[in-house]
């Protein structure tokens, strides 16, 4: 049983992984910041329509598919009560704020922090057997601090993105793919002006 949650967790952060990372894709194509904030809201009407069709229609949508594979409630063997909960795509939210209002590096710090931090420090949890973990947000910090620093060479704002971004997953008042960005793009700004 441990090893299927295991290959469970596996599963959920590689596809946790596969969905937000494009803002740094996109900051190292070169894309503008209209471009930007133009494909990420296209993906966010996207992820709404499919989630519409799924619960209005039962449609066996790109977010029904989803959450067949990769939700909590499937292996809690809860899908059918949660079925017609609306999962909101927070992660693209709280990327589009770090998007609309700071630089390359700030995204990069922001993306780093909700993509390899938060599944990393998911990860560290599911090997725990916890649902809060301080070792798995130290591991998460440290994870986004190094791909942080790798990508932009900028020690200041990978230390305050990663532990101010990463304080958006130990908290429990708003979801952590919305708080994580959010956090992590102000800590970046705040290191950038540091």
């Amino acid at each position: 049983m441990a090893n299927e949650h295991l290959d469970f967790e596996a599963r959920r952060k590689l596809a946790h992984i596969l969905l937000t990372f494009w803002p740094i894709l996109f900051v190292f194509l070169g894309f503008s910041r209209s471009e930007e904030l133009a494909i990420y809201t296209a993906y966010l009407a996207f992820m709404l329509s499919s989630e519409f069709l799924r619960i209005r229609y039962d449609y066996n949508t790109p977010t029904a598919i989803l959450l067949r594979s990769v939700s909590r409630s499937t292996i809690n063997g809860n899908i059918k009560k949660r079925w017609k909960k609306v999962r909101i795509p927070y992660w693209i939210i709280g990327s589009l704020f770090a998007m609309a209002l700071f630089g390359p590096q700030i995204i990069i710090a922001s993306t780093a922090c909700l993509t390899f931090g938060d599944s990393v420090s998911g990860m560290t949890k599911a090997l725990l057997q916890r649902r809060r973990s301080a070792l798995g947000i130290f591991l998460g910090i440290l994870a986004s601090m190094i791909i942080t620093y790798a990508l932009t060479g900028a020690a200041l704002i990978a230390v305050f993105s990663s532990v101010i971004g990463m304080m958006g997953d130990a908290s429990n008042i708003v979801n952590d793919n919305l708080s994580i960005p959010v956090l992590g793009a102000l800590g970046a700004y705040l290191g950038s002006i540091v």
